[in-house]
This record gives C-alpha cells, structure tokens and sequence, in this order.
C-alpha cells in the first residue's frame, strides 16, 4: 500500500489518498481537488473514506464524489451530519451552510472493506463527533481528529463527548507502539509518540 499525504491550503487538514496496486482511496477529500486527482492519478478512485463529519474534512466531497463516482463510506453515527449544516459546523468554520449527499455506506466498528489487495479495518473512536473512526490498514492507522502527534480533537462541538474522548484516548494508549497514525492535522507519528497516549497505565 502507498500512501500519500495532500494538504488542505485553507483549513490545515490532511487528505491521505491510499494506493493499492488497481484502485485508489481518498480519506478526507479537503484538499484542492487538483491535487487530489493528481495524486490520485494511474488508477481508479473507488472509495472515498470519511473519519468524521466535519466541513473542513470534506471541502471537496462533492465534486471528488461526482467526477470519480467513487463510494462514501461514513460511520453511522456521523450520518446525518452531511445533510445538516449545523452539525457539519460549515457555517462556523466556512461562514455559509453547506450540505452534502448521504453516504453510501454506513460504517460500524469492526467493517471490514476491501481496496485492491488490501484490507481496511473500521475502528470506531467517538468523542470529537459520535461518529468519528478511523481506519487501519497494516500498521498505518488514519485517524482524523481523535489524536495528534501532540493533542487531540476538541469535543466542545455538536456531539462531542469528553468521557468518550477519554475512552477512545485510552483504548489507542493499549495499541502496538509501533502503528503508525496518520492525523487529520498534523504530522504523523508512531502510537508511542503520540503525546495524548503517554499519561495511560498500560
């Protein structure tokens, strides 16, 4: 699996785009979409994975999802945060509504999806949203919001939750040190690196 990283100019998110050897997968399409289908580029975009749903993760969802027709994949519990502009915070963060299409599939921990030659594993990690997952190919955990090489998403917005932030918080402190997350923000870093993680009894 090949992974690369586009930045979103405007908001600070990561777009990661995942190459397997015959189909290609956008996670957070915030970025210009230029470069995304740059990037993407040699293969066929077939799914479009979202670790939660908040505007500045998803600027371009609509026009990624119309020129690729690729499949969204959402966890169902962030569902109706693409149709409603007061969950998705567009208005705060972009200044005017904005809404989206449902998503094609509705995620629960554990799902399993297909890319090519390679699995991904959805693991459900609320406290940033309800709906927040993230999604672990080999060691590569991308993990939008719910923990940074150095915090984690804030759960003052529609749906957040402290006690889950901790919960999730706690739960990725018990990984292998050696996965590797990939952020929404941010750099990557290792599990063991992580400074959320570090305050656990493991």
């Amino acid at each position: 699996m090949k992974i690369l990283t586009v930045l979103s100019q405007g908001y600070g998110a990561n777009t990661y785009v995942l190459k397997s050897e015959n189909a290609a997968a956008v996670i957070d399409p915030a970025a210009d979409i230029r470069d995304i289908l740059d990037t993407v580029s040699g293969l066929p975009l077939t799914h479009i994975f979202l670790t939660h749903g908040h505007y500045d993760h998803m600027i371009n969802l609509t026009t990624l999802r119309k020129i690729s027709g690729a499949s969204v994949y959402i966890h169902i519990c962030d569902g109706n945060f693409l149709t409603d502009a007061e969950l998705n915070v567009s208005t705060w963060i972009a200044g005017r509504p904005v809404v989206f299409e449902k998503a094609d599939i509705m995620l629960k921990d554990g799902d399993v999806i297909g890319l090519g030659d390679e699995l991904i594993r959805v693991i459900h990690s609320p406290g940033h949203t309800p709906g927040s997952s993230c999604f672990l190919c080999g060691n590569n955990l991308f993990c939008g919001d719910a923990v940074f090489a150095h915090g984690y998403g804030r759960y003052d917005l529609p749906g957040g939750s402290m006690s889950d932030t901790e919960d999730t918080l706690c739960r990725f402190s018990l990984l292998d040190k050696k996965i590797r997350l990939f952020p929404g923000h941010g750099p990557s870093c290792s599990v063991g690196e992580a400074d959320a993680l570090r305050g656990f009894t493991q």
